[in-house]
């Protein structure tokens, strides 16, 4: 006959082991989670809401547009950040990138899907240089509101 000593250290080693196991399940990340540090995805894009990828629209108003940016999300404050990815040798802000993401806060700006919703302050310009590694700038500024923000490259632009 099994003693109530033997069954109770038998008990405890059970705990033991499951505790462990769910602990170290708890602590590897989840697909996302790795899929985000893969992609260096910035921390207020790793909350955010996709709202639209890969969808062309057009307006007239206040002048004739048409574009498809790469990706549009919604960030926990509501606030819409547009997505633009540049594959390029050089992982860089060039004058055209901010240019064509303050166009396409223009052109979404006009879509009643995106009506009355915000757009942040900055876009981003994600890059994927030719060494498959990935990273997302900030373009930044003082440029007005509805045009979105100008600047300069974003830290992870500089690697």
């Amino acid at each position: 006959m099994v003693s109530t000593a033997s069954l109770g250290i038998a008990l405890a080693v059970i705990v033991l082991v499951a505790v462990a196991l769910i602990g170290a399940r708890l602590r590897r990340p989840s697909r996302r989670e790795a899929w985000l540090r893969q992609e260096n995805m910035p921390e207020d894009l790793r909350s955010a809401k996709l709202v639209a990828s890969e969808r062309s629209y057009r307006c007239e108003k206040p002048v004739a547009l048409s574009g498809r940016p790469d990706q549009v999300y919604r960030l926990s404050d509501g606030m819409l950040v547009v997505v633009d990815t540049k594959r390029r040798q050089r992982s860089q802000v060039y004058a055209a990138d901010i240019a064509q993401l303050s166009i396409y806060r223009v052109l979404l700006s006009a879509q009643k899907a995106f009506q009355p919703q915000t757009f942040a302050e900055h876009s981003r310009r994600r890059a994927v240089p030719a060494d498959e590694s990935v990273g997302y700038g900030a373009d930044r500024g003082s440029a007005p509101p509805l045009l979105g923000a100008a600047g300069s490259a974003g830290e992870a632009d500089r690697r």
